[in-house]
């Protein structure tokens, strides 16, 4: 039961039982007397409830007011940590940004015989193949450096493998 609600109940009972007992004392009568008695007890009950709804609430409060501080210092110390993250990410960003740190982004391509009859220029270099081949896709300014892979016979126009570096894992 709310407070309130005991409170104005109480109020209404303690009313009754002055009325009562004016008329009481005008009229002897021992009905009377025991009625008083039942009123009396229901007040005393009705103050216990009341009371015991005030320690409640008072727990009540006591406890949200803990898990409030507990929340401000479970943010606090989300936020600093998100700060460490933060930090350390853009460490290792910055140290990935220099040139000599990132590793090396490659594409194998095989078949630089195949590419060879698809281009009209009388090439035999299997470097100036690949150069050709990504003149007429756009990504000429993207690769770094073309290595081919030399078969057994060492024949560099002979080779069919290549590997192709770029500048950057999205080219």
């Amino acid at each position: 039961m709310a407070s309130g609600g005991l409170q104005s109940r109480l109020q209404t009972i303690e009313k009754d039982l002055r009325n009562i007992k004016e008329k009481a004392l005008m009229i002897d009568s021992e009905n009377i007397n025991n009625l008083v008695k039942v009123i009396e007890k229901v007040i005393a009950e009705v103050k216990k409830d009341l009371n015991k709804t005030k320690d409640h609430l008072a727990e009540t409060k006591a406890c949200v007011e803990e898990m409030g501080r507990d929340f401000v210092k479970k943010a606090e110390l989300q936020s600093y940590l998100d700060d460490q993250i933060k930090e350390e990410v853009g460490k290792i960003v910055k140290k990935s940004e220099t040139e000599d740190n990132r590793p090396e982004r490659g594409l194998y391509l095989t078949g630089i015989g195949r590419l060879l009859e698809c281009i009209t220029s009388p090439q035999e270099d299997p470097c100036d193949v690949v150069h050709t081949i990504l003149h007429s896709v756009g990504s000429l300014a993207y690769y770094k450096k073309i290595i081919p892979i030399l078969p057994p016979s060492k024949i560099r126009k002979d080779t069919d493998q290549t590997r192709v570096y770029f500048s950057s894992s999205c080219h």
